[in-house]
């Protein structure tokens, strides 16, 4: 009978989390589906197209994000993954005045770019703890989304200039 505990125990932890995708403003959302309160793990953009190399892709969105320090913070360069990683973090109105951070990787490669933002997490303008984004009608997650997609178009209009 323990054998059996153990045996269930030990594939409920090897089964993966059940994540959803839904599609918001040209960009896959992924949803742990497997909680009720639908939090949101990630948001990953579209795949651009843009000269150079990865180190030279990487190159310049750190300069980009170095020009949004409002909306961008702490970029460091993890070249072996060819990736920038950065904390962003921008207002928006639900119920009043709210903060969304995020955390913002560019992935480059050969030729193009992606961004992709994890950790989503949202507090009141006014207050210094965070939540996480939920997808949930009252939580208005889609207004929160908006205003990360707006520091991603911030960093898109410096890449293609």
């Amino acid at each position: 009978m323990a054998c059996r505990t153990w045996m269930l125990a030990g594939m409920l932890v090897a089964m993966p989390a059940v994540a959803e995708d839904v599609t918001f403003q040209g960009h896959s959302v992924q949803v742990d589906a497997s909680r009720e309160a639908r939090p949101i793990l990630g948001v990953r953009g579209v795949k651009y197209s843009i000269p150079g190399s990865a180190t030279q892709i990487l190159g310049k969105a750190g300069q980009c994000a170095a020009r949004q320090p409002a909306a961008i913070t702490g970029a460091s360069l993890d070249p072996d993954n060819a990736r920038l990683v950065a904390d962003s973090r921008t207002t928006y109105r639900q119920k009043g005045q709210r903060i969304v951070r995020a955390r913002i990787a560019v992935e480059a490669g050969e030729g193009s770019f992606r961004v992709v933002f994890s950790d989503l997490a949202t507090s009141p303008a006014d207050a210094a703890t965070y939540a996480p984004l939920l997808q949930q009608d009252a939580a208005g997650w889609e207004s929160a989304l908006v205003a990360v997609i707006g520091v991603e178009q911030g960093l898109l209009d410096c890449m293609f200039r």
